[in-house]
């Protein structure tokens, strides 16, 4: 099980233009069965998924494939 934790970078701004893939990337987290539970992280800082089911590669693989995820967001802390 991992918990991750997505931190806005200095790129904030973008991220509008990318929430529609974004929802898209946490539906399909879901229908996988790989997300348990998504959540924002207070003062609109970022957000958290919770996910099992997967590997720390498999997440790796995934963030580096999301536009959102590499234009907006700090590096992930991917916790065990």
């Amino acid at each position: 099980m991992f918990c991750i934790f997505l931190r806005f970078s200095s790129n904030k701004g973008q991220a509008p233009q990318h929430m529609a893939e974004h929802k898209r990337w946490i539906d399909q987290g879901f229908e996988d069965e790989v997300f348990l539970a998504t959540g924002s992280l207070a003062g609109h800082q970022g957000g958290m998924v919770l996910a099992h089911n997967t590997t720390r590669e498999a997440l790796k693989r995934v963030w580096r494939s999301i536009p959102l995820l590499r234009k907006t967001w700090s590096r992930p802390k991917l916790r065990r």
